[in-house]
């Protein structure tokens, strides 16, 4: 019972996980330009806790949420590998 309630909570887990900020090339500035602020101005990256920005070639704000579908996809690949799924 004290291990369970020592441990952290979901929510504290996510804050130490790895984050990514996807953006997709083809897409207008206004939908490109808060994904790169928030990653090359700090929004997305404290001091312990690594950031990757994935740029999706070629694709659109709808198609790259069809690459979350597939494990081989841009998002999907990198949520695998966020849950420690990846082979």
């Amino acid at each position: 019972m004290e291990e369970a309630l020592s441990a952290p909570a979901p929510p504290r887990q996510a804050q130490r996980a790895a984050s990514f900020s996807p953006t997709a090339t083809c897409e207008t500035p206004e939908f490109q330009r808060p994904e790169r602020a928030d990653f090359y101005g700090g929004g997305l990256k404290p001091p312990a806790k690594p950031a990757e920005l994935l740029i999706g070639e070629g694709y659109n704000h709808f198609e790259m949420l069809e690459t979350l579908a597939n494990p081989y996809g841009l998002l999907g690949r990198a949520v695998l590998a966020q849950m420690g799924l990846n082979r």
